[in-house]
């Protein structure tokens, strides 16, 4: 049986690209009736990467907007204003990702549609939030990652800063919009309220690498390095065998000592350096590198 929570809800979606579509295909996913408008431009999505043989669509598009319905609409027209109107007395939740000023040209920003359907939940995905310097400005998910610190990371092991080679802002801060919405659910029905959601890109995206940058200079003053030196490691990855590659990982003293037994390695063992967990974390890169 399907697992189908959101079943009998219904979603307007505003979003476009990756950020707001991977929102909202998780609460497809989780039963919701999800009504996606698209320009008559269609969304950027559908023109990038490997197309359908109708032409109409990447793979990429419909991996990110699979079981949702679609809507064409000119918004700019009195008339398209008058169905998003109809559609908004019928939806619990609207999610957007548009700047803030085109949504409150079009009417459709949240303090216009919360006011009037109060019940409604809005989740607007922003960039940088709704304040500050940076406040509207349009983001895509490479640039998120350099604010957030990510391709340093990469060069703090490789020695050059390049982009993870996914769009993992957009996957993260959508699942996390996704997460929010259905925490806002619970909220309204306790409360019979609707709620406005703001979900940062940057923020978010912020938070979520936070460790990996800090790690010991989590305290004051520093007790290490800063970040996550297993994870830096240039020996941290998939090894070469005879016949492929292999990914493995050793973390207790009990795997450690198989470990070491398997590779021919056992006079390690008695090594002070890679005896205890608080060892091999002091001696990171020595262990990584065996």
């Amino acid at each position: 049986m399907a697992f189908e929570p959101l079943k009998g809800l219904r979603v307007l979606d505003l979003t476009s690209v990756v950020v707001g579509p991977v929102c909202t295909a998780r609460l497809a996913l989780y039963g919701a009736e999800i009504i996606k408008l698209e320009s008559p431009e269609g969304d950027l999505m559908r023109g990038l990467g490997g197309q359908s043989p109708t032409g109409r669509h990447s793979g990429t598009y419909l991996h990110l907007n699979r079981a949702k319905r679609n809507i064409c609409c000119n918004l700019k027209l009195p008339d398209a204003r008058k169905i998003i109107a109809r559609l908004l007395e019928t939806c619990d939740i609207v999610v957007a990702n548009m700047r803030p000023q085109a949504l409150a040209r079009l009417g459709l920003d949240h303090e216009t549609v919360t006011r009037a359907y109060p019940g409604t939940i809005y989740c607007l995905i922003t960039g940088y939030g709704l304040d500050g310097p940076y406040s509207g400005f349009p983001t895509y998910d490479s640039v998120i990652q350099a604010a957030a610190g990510i391709p340093g990371l990469v060069a703090a092991r490789d020695g050059e800063p390049r982009y993870v080679p996914m769009v993992m802002c957009d996957h993260v801060v959508g699942e996390i919009a996704a997460s929010s919405i259905m925490a806002a659910l619970v909220e309204r029905s306790n409360t019979g309220k609707g709620t406005f959601i703001e979900v940062p890109m940057f923020e978010t995206m912020a938070n979520f690498v936070m460790q990996e940058h800090l790690a010991q200079h989590s305290f004051v003053p520093p007790v290490g390095p800063a970040g996550d030196q297993r994870l830096l490691s240039a020996d941290n990855r998939p090894v070469r065998t005879k016949d492929g590659w292999i990914a493995f990982t050793v973390n207790t003293d009990k795997q450690v000592q198989a470990f070491l037994d398997a590779t021919g390695k056992g006079d390690l063992k008695a090594d002070p350096r890679f005896a205890t967990v608080r060892a091999r974390a002091d001696n990171v890169r020595a262990w990584f590198a065996l």
